[in-house]
């Protein structure tokens, strides 16, 4: 009886941690894969952290091109206003 209940015990023990960590969803090629709940795109392996590192820095570089071309087109606003 004793060694049944520690086998059995031990059998469930072992497989907890496996069950407790897993979650829904494939990884993909880029090693993430996107949260259904949140629509958020989720990394797991270093491929995805590196594409995921690369896409806010582009988007950063964008956003700073576009802030740059809205002040340029204030500064010409400004400057024809002025001439009239």
């Amino acid at each position: 009886m004793g060694r049944l209940l520690l086998v059995t015990t031990l059998a469930i023990a072992a497989l907890l941690p496996a069950t407790s960590m897993a979650h829904g969803g494939g990884i993909d090629r880029n090693g993430g894969h996107r949260n259904r709940r949140t629509g958020m795109y989720h990394c797991h392996h270093a491929p995805c952290f590196e594409i995921q590192r690369g896409r806010a820095a582009r988007e950063a570089a964008e956003q700073a091109e576009r802030e740059q071309r809205r002040q340029a087109q204030e500064a010409r606003r400004q400057r024809g206003s002025g001439m009239r």
